[in-house]
């Protein structure tokens, strides 16, 4: 009686601990969605594989990587009346990620920008 008690309590166990890691797991897998970008920081239009900038879009966050090295860029977010959710300046070196939290938006279409002081800008449109 022992042993049917103590099997079937291990056996509880492992299934228990099996369902909570796949659940923590599943978690940690937040798929991301590239936000493609149009514009440009320079003279001309270019297309997105040549804008310095990558944007991501996650379950809990954005995340912009520079891939060179840049100076006063605005980072702009509005949603889809144009109020603005998101403001900053900033001036990223080659590889630096800024990641910005969208944990409270509201469900819905918004526009990130990026602009520098000589008029050039790019853009992307997301879906949260």
């Amino acid at each position: 009686m022992k042993t049917k008690l103590f099997l079937s309590t291990a056996l509880f166990l492992s299934i228990a601990l099996f369902a909570n890691s796949t659940s923590v797991n599943n978690a940690l897998k937040d798929e991301e969605k590239e936000i493609k970008l149009q514009g440009s920081l320079g003279g001309g239009t270019i297309k997105s594989s040549d804008i310095p900038i990558e944007v991501f879009l996650s379950q809990y966050a954005i995340s912009i990587t520079f891939l060179q090295d840049l100076k006063d860029i605005t980072i702009a977010i509005v949603d889809e009346s144009g109020e603005p959710v998101y403001f900053d300046v900033v001036s990223p070196v080659n590889g630096e990620t800024v990641p910005i939290s969208i944990s409270g938006w509201d469900e819905g279409i918004y526009t990130i920008t990026f602009s520098n002081k000589s008029g050039g800008g790019v853009y992307g449109v997301f879906e949260i």
